[in-house]
């Protein structure tokens, strides 16, 4: 069994204006090492890789396409794919694609 999981940036999509504060919209990702939000295109090859065949050896990692942010641990939003297995290794629940959100 693997879990992946995909923890985006600031990614700039069409719902952005209507979606939060529209006086933040001038500066929304400038605060990320590339000084700029990522654009969908730029988020999406992290899911496809997690789900080819390619990823077929790893398990247990969060790929952050989020500007050069370095992170530790998970994101503030993450996606997880797979199952959930519990430390004890007793059972296994399976889940739907989650989304979590921290703020």
């Amino acid at each position: 069994m693997r879990v992946n999981a995909v923890a985006p940036g600031p990614i700039w999509t069409p719902l952005n204006p209507i979606g939060g504060k529209p006086e933040g919209i001038p500066d929304f990702g400038k605060d990320t090492p590339m000084g700029r939000a990522g654009q969908p295109n730029e988020v999406a090859p992290a899911f496809l890789f997690l789900a080819c065949d390619d990823a077929s050896y790893m398990t247990g990692q969060v790929l952050h396409p989020n500007g050069g942010t370095v992170v530790n641990g998970c994101g503030r939003n993450f996606l997880l794919f797979g199952e959930i297995f519990p430390i004890d290794g007793v059972k296994s629940q399976p889940f739907l694609p989650l989304r979590q959100m921290h703020h």
